[in-house]
């Protein structure tokens, strides 16, 4: 009995190894899905972005002849320990912000952002950017952390565009071209076709014609980025267009789906079409 129970013991812990053995031989061969990974969190404010916006028309806008009236306006958007008029005097006539959009908007750090508002008046010939530093209190309120500054608008460089890889893969090249032309002209059962199961994406507001394919290019590194697609288009009143695109391209199944055009829509912006 003893040595039965010995080989017992003996033939259970041999497969139990096998067990292990067999377990590592699959997870080697067919490694687990990837995990993941986190999507990163939003820097975008938009309550701070919209509380800069009413503060910088406050601001810029007067009637000399009626400061008190500018003074009630932006007495519920400044701190206590600023002066009521914002640290802007004005001394005669008066100025209406036409338009105003936030040029810039940026995390510093501390919980502080800089929101840069571009803002277009009736006296002046180009717009103005005010720049305003914020926080968030412990309550979560916003409040403005100084006073305005009146800045330059944000630099643009006018140097050559970077050098871009050709896009050598015929498979890939083809769906990309057949993807913009179903998508500029509002095809949107072709368009599937070509898409991952799951993509969502938002058609445009106006149907367009693919007349030529400019370029076809990867993004950035070749074969590990989003393809880069210009094309030249007309519309149904002649008008002609010269458009950019980027797709995400990921293969299944022996070839190449776009997982998304241009931009990945939010739930908030999603439309069926």
């Amino acid at each position: 009995m003893r040595r039965l129970a010995a080989c017992s013991v003996r033939y259970l812990a041999v497969g139990a190894i096998a067990i292990l053995a067999v377990a590592g031989l699959r997870a080697a061969v067919a490694p687990a899905e990837p995990t993941p990974s986190p999507t990163p969190a939003s820097t975008a404010d938009p309550a701070a972005e919209s509380y800069a916006l009413r503060l910088a028309r406050a601001y810029l806008s007067y009637d000399a002849a009626r400061p008190g009236a500018r003074e009630r306006e932006l007495a519920g958007l400044l701190p206590e320990d600023l002066a009521p008029d914002g640290g802007f005097v004005p001394r005669r006539g008066s100025r209406d912000v036409l338009w105003a959009e936030v040029a810039e908007s940026a995390p510093l750090g501390g919980g502080e952002r800089s929101v840069v508002v571009a803002a277009m008046t009736d006296v002046a010939p180009e717009p103005l950017h005010l720049a305003l530093r914020l926080r968030r209190t412990s309550a979560g309120a916003l409040q403005l952390l100084d006073y305005p500054a009146i800045v330059g608008a944000p630099a643009v460089a006018r140097g050559r565009l970077p050098e871009r890889a050709e896009l050598e893969d015929p498979a890939v090249a083809e769906v990309a071209r057949r993807v913009v032309a179903n998508y500029l002209a509002s095809e949107p059962a072709n368009l599937r076709a070509d898409l991952l199961p799951g993509a969502s994406v938002s058609l445009p507001a106006i149907e367009l014609r693919v007349r030529e394919v400019l370029e076809l290019a990867w993004a950035g590194a070749p074969e590990r980025s989003p393809v880069a697609v210009t094309v030249e288009a007309v519309g149904a009143d002649g008008a002609a267009y010269t458009l950019s695109y980027r797709l995400g391209i990921e293969p299944r199944r022996g070839r190449p789906l776009v997982s998304f055009i241009e931009t990945v829509p939010t739930d908030s912006t999603r439309r069926d079409r």
